[in-house]
């Protein structure tokens, strides 16, 4: 048990002086001496963040960026009416000719020769077999050379050789007005999906769309066709790619989006979720109606303004992402160590059009690629802070829903839906040869209006570490004369016990020794 000295009288000394500089602690005006106990300087430099989301009803929102690609980047009739795509087409060739091989029971291996000398009943198609090194070496060996093939040529004939937006997009309406002019969309062409077309883009000389109600009604509206018979043999699926953006955002369509298919109607619902990341500074500046600050004790992000980190940007004059600032970090790594550029990241690096782009089939160039790509994974190539995440970023999340299209009983309206398309083109001398089978419909539309902002804030801030440490220094410079008067009490107080706890100590003595002479008389 705990040991506390206890004066016979009951009282005890050492809670009394607790019990007085308590008292005093909790009604004293100098309220540094409650702040000494409480010091926060730690708290403070742990730069804690705090998390807080809130959900706003806009009357109006921007509409966002939509870019639409062909799953087929090169038309097939293409490759054989003009020379400057004679290589691409002797490599589709070689990849259908090597997919026409099989696997045999007797050998896993791949070879043409074994499969010539192999009866037929000694072998299964491959489908059947576990091919997951073949898909591999195809895709290194053809699919990629194809890439690296079609990424050489000039923009001019990437242009022409993929699908055009009067074929690609056979109707366009936003809140029921005709989006077809092609100056609603600006082209942009990726080395995965040939030709792409984005819809309300901040490169456009044109105010961003804006929506000022929900639903299907008043989003975007697309019919499209996607020319099967123009599809070439590397391309497996039919359909659209598509990928939702912030209007001043790069699309990489290659790692994001979703697939649209045809013979179906297909609705995008959208919501709009605003990360708003906090960079700490004493002095805060107000930036597009969030506000930034910049130090990175509490971790970096890239607010606009800042020095241009990618070619893009520069070339494009779009916002910062974090994707492709990684992109550009690694591209300017390969660029650095071979004088080539990776296939996979050739809008990413600002150097002269004649550049020479990586070869799969050169070993040297082959290796430096994966090994530098085996570094960024590994997190060796570049810290963290060589690219933070922006400070402001818009995330559009998506709800997907089809059905078949279209109906039995309206095959006869689209029909001369595609009668009249097809007259248009006949008057424009154009080619025109429209599959009901090959086209699609699709709705993109804002959900709700109400959208969900994800904000950091500091846990502690700095004035809040001002005002701990004023309450500590008012102990030594904020004393008012009442203050004084308190500690002339306390003083007291202490004083008047310790006599009183004397005399109490000396009338028991003079007790005792009272009792003690009438005893002995």
């Amino acid at each position: 048990m705990e040991d506390k000295r206890v004066d016979q009288d009951g009282t005890n000394d050492e809670g009394d002086l607790s019990k007085i500089w308590s008292e005093f602690a909790s009604v004293t005006t100098s309220h540094g001496i409650q702040r000494m106990n409480n010091a926060k300087s730690k708290k403070y430099l742990k730069y804690e963040v705090d998390v807080n989301f809130k959900v706003e009803q806009a009357k109006s929102l921007k509409f966002p960026a939509v870019t639409i690609c062909n799953n087929n980047p090169i038309r097939k009739s293409l490759l054989k009416s003009s020379p400057a795509f004679e290589q691409i087409h002797a490599l589709v060739e070689e990849y259908v000719q090597i997919y026409k091989f099989s696997f045999c029971r007797d050998n896993d291996s791949l070879s043409e020769d074994s499969y010539e000398n192999e009866e037929a009943s000694d072998c299964i198609p491959f489908s059947e077999a576990s091919v997951s090194e073949f898909e591999k070496s195809l895709d290194t060996d053809v699919g990629v050379r194809i890439k690296e093939t079609y990424e050489a040529l000039e923009e001019s004939y990437k242009f022409d050789a993929g699908h055009q937006f009067d074929q690609l997009i056979l109707d366009c309406e936003f809140a029921g007005v005709s989006c077809m002019d092609t100056n609603d969309f600006v082209h942009t062409v990726n080395n995965v999906y040939g030709n792409c077309y984005t819809f309300n883009s901040a490169l456009l000389a044109k105010e961003i769309k804006v929506t000022k109600l929900s639903g299907p009604k008043y989003g975007l509206k697309i019919t499209f066709n996607v020319e099967q018979n123009e599809y070439i043999e590397t391309s497996e699926t039919a359909g659209l790619r598509v990928l939702i953006h912030d209007p001043q955002r790069m699309p990489f369509p290659e790692d994001e989006g979703f697939l649209v298919a045809t013979n179906a109607l297909t609705h995008v619902a959208v919501e709009v979720v605003c990360f708003v990341r906090g960079n700490f500074l004493l002095v805060t500046f107000y930036y597009k109606e969030t506000m930034l600050r910049m130090n990175g004790s509490y971790g970096n992000c890239y607010a606009e303004g800042l020095p241009k980190e990618t070619n893009y940007q520069h070339q494009y004059n779009l916002s910062y992402c974090q994707k492709g600032c990684h992109y550009t970090r690694l591209s300017e790594e390969i660029y650095h160590r071979r004088a080539c550029v990776d296939v996979k990241f050739t809008a990413m690096l600002n150097v002269p059009k004649s550049r020479k782009i990586c070869s799969t089939s050169n070993e040297i160039e082959k290796n430096c690629a994966n090994e530098t790509l085996a570094a960024y994974e590994d997190g060796l190539l570049f810290g963290y802070e060589m690219c933070p995440p922006p400070c402001k970023e818009n995330i559009y999340k998506t709800s997907i829903s089809s059905s078949k299209w279209p109906a039995k009983n309206t095959k006869d309206l689209m029909a001369s839906f595609i009668d009249k398309i097809c007259r248009v083109a006949e008057h424009e001398d154009k080619s025109c040869n429209i599959d009901i089978k090959d086209c699609g419909m699709l709705f993109i539309y804002f959900e709700t209006l109400s959208h969900l902002i994800v904000e950091e804030s500091p846990s502690y801030e700095f004035h809040q570490l001002l005002s701990d440490i004023g309450g500590v220094l008012g102990l030594y410079i904020g004393f008012s004369l009442l203050t004084i008067v308190e500690f002339i009490e306390l003083i007291f107080e202490i004083c008047r016990a310790r006599f009183r706890k004397r005399c109490l100590r000396r009338k028991k003595i003079s007790n005792a020794r009272s009792a003690e002479l009438r005893q002995l008389s």
